[in-house]
Order: C-alpha cells, then structure tokens, then sequence
C-alpha cells in the first residue's frame, strides 16, 4: 500500500512555549491562521491538551479534492512533544516535536508516518509525489505560525 512517511522541519521565531501554544490553539479551534489550507475541527469542542483528546483535519477544505483524517492525542507532553494515531483518508502516526533554540526560536518538526487508505489518493500517487504535497503543506503551515505569531 503506498505511504507517506516525510519528516518536515521548520523555524519559528518564538520559543517552544508560543509554538506549542499556537498548535493547541489551532487544532482546538480557538485560532485559525492556517486556513484555508487545513481546516481543523476538535471532537466535542474540547481542548486539545491531553491524551485522548481528537480532532478532525481537512486539507485543501474549498477544493473537491480534498484529503480528510482524525488524530487522536496518544501523547502529550508540554511544550515538547505531540504524538497521534491518524485514520481516515491516511492510517498511521503523527508526532510534532518542538525544540528550543538560541534566541528564543523553536525548531518545530512534524514527522506523518502514514499509509495512503483512500483509493483515489493510492491510484494518483502513482504519478504524483503524495510526500512532497505533504511537505509543501506542512511547510507553508510553519510559515503561517510564524506570520501568526509575529503578529501578537
């Protein structure tokens, strides 16, 4: 079954405390700096600060086309580490680490260890690379937290 297993690093000018803040923030539905790339929904409006905690995602949410998963929270250590079961769309983990760096930047790492479950998405990754479309993704998502955050 074809897979997706792409590890992304970015830069985010503020320190692991604001980007992980940011993160929970986003996938808990209190902010929404990286739309109208991804969507993101929690189950239940709960916060996303605990194990056990789920929300879903929706990738490119105006397009036909879209990709849709949910996360699960099997991790949680604040402001390290995120980790999560991914079903739908995608089966898997992902795991976002946020590490300190000097001048109080955060080296943010999202690593998405997945096969590709919808059919469509295992016949076009024949003939398109599903782990560059990821990363183009994930690395325009950094550069929005960034933007967001240097705002405040």
């Amino acid at each position: 079954m074809p897979r997706i297993n792409a590890v992304d690093v970015g830069i985010v000018d503020k320190p692991p405390s604001a980007v992980f803040k940011a993160y929970v923030n986003e996938v808990s539905g209190l902010t929404s700096w990286y739309m109208p790339t991804i969507l993101i929904k929690p189950r239940d409006n709960a916060l996303i600060d605990h194990v056990g905690a789920a929300f879903d995602v929706t990738i490119n949410p105006l397009s036909r086309a879209n990709a849709r998963f949910s996360c699960k929270v099997t991790e949680f250590v604040e402001p390290k580490r995120i980790e999560m079961d991914i079903t739908g769309d995608f089966l898997g983990k992902g795991t976002w680490t946020f590490e300190p760096m000097e001048n109080e930047k955060t080296k943010l790492q999202i690593h998405f260890d997945v096969t590709i479950n919808r059919w469509l998405f295992r016949f076009l990754s024949r003939f398109v690379d599903m782990e560059k479309g990821h990363s183009e993704v994930i690395q325009k998502g950094f550069k929005l937290c960034n933007d967001y955050l240097c705002k405040e």
